[in-house]
């Protein structure tokens, strides 16, 4: 398993990379997934977006959802006639990622609050 994490703003210079080592990797035997995490910001979704259509079906794709707010809206997750058309043709896996308390995630805090 090869790991990359590439930045979501990330654009020529990565794109390029991926397309001089794509056919050696895949020649020999390796597979990519590109995980792509969306929010509410359609911008997040855009981002993926982009990728896809840069990659193309050179990968294979899981999004994650990521819920920031209690009652996170993906209207242009669902909605997009993008977004629709490349979970139709590319994202056979996506994942939901519930809210958190923020608290919960700040490793200073031993209780709810922080001192």
């Amino acid at each position: 398993m090869i790991v990359a994490d590439i930045g979501a703003g990330a654009g020529q210079v990565t794109y390029d990379w991926f397309d001089k080592m794509y056919s050696n990797v895949a020649e020999a035997g390796i597979a990519f997934t590109s995980v792509g995490v969306i929010t509410s910001d359609p911008a997040s979704v855009e981002r993926v977006l982009a990728w896809a259509a840069r990659l193309g079906d050179r990968t294979a794709y899981l999004v994650i959802e990521n819920s920031i707010a209690e009652h996170t809206d993906f209207r242009s997750w669902r909605e997009s006639e993008q977004a629709r058309w490349f979970q139709q043709h590319y994202s056979q896996s996506a994942i939901r990622m519930d809210y958190r308390l923020p608290v919960l995630e700040m490793p200073h805090c031993q209780t709810y609050l922080c001192t």
